[in-house]
């Protein structure tokens, strides 16, 4: 998927998990040897909240990262469809961040400091596309 310019792969990890290695990561985000990505995403199960699911968000360089605006518009995207919902919450190694579809169509992120600042906004303007 992508999203501003960014190019990322997503991996659904909730079924089974995923498990990769600093070395894969890279050769999967690998532009001439791999798929090519500037990160990489794993799906899992949340261990702490029922109702969401957990992003592990991975850079081309194997090294993790704590979040990261435009994967999250997409997984939230792809999370609104499976649920056939307009709100979702994604959980990521900073927290929580609550998703909504805005009556334009676009995917909105509500993203709080720890020392609960006013929520900043974003807007997905990314595209989804149908892999065949």
């Amino acid at each position: 998927m992508h999203s501003m310019g960014a190019d990322f792969v997503i991996f659904d990890g909730r079924m089974s998990n995923i498990l990769f290695s600093q070395a894969q990561i890279q050769h999967i985000c690998h532009r001439k040897e791999g798929i090519g990505a500037d990160k990489l995403v794993i799906l899992e199960i949340s261990e702490g909240f029922q109702e969401t699911s957990f992003m592990r968000i991975y850079n081309s360089d194997g090294t993790q990262t704590e979040v990261s605006r435009e994967e999250v518009r997409c997984v939230a995207e792809l999370l609104m469809a499976e649920e056939d919902t307009k709100t979702i919450v994604v959980e990521t190694v900073s927290g929580l961040i609550n998703c909504h579809r805005r009556e334009d169509g676009l995917i909105e992120l509500d993203i709080s400091n720890d020392d609960n600042a006013a929520p900043v906004s974003y807007v997905f303007e990314g595209k989804l596309l149908d892999i065949v």
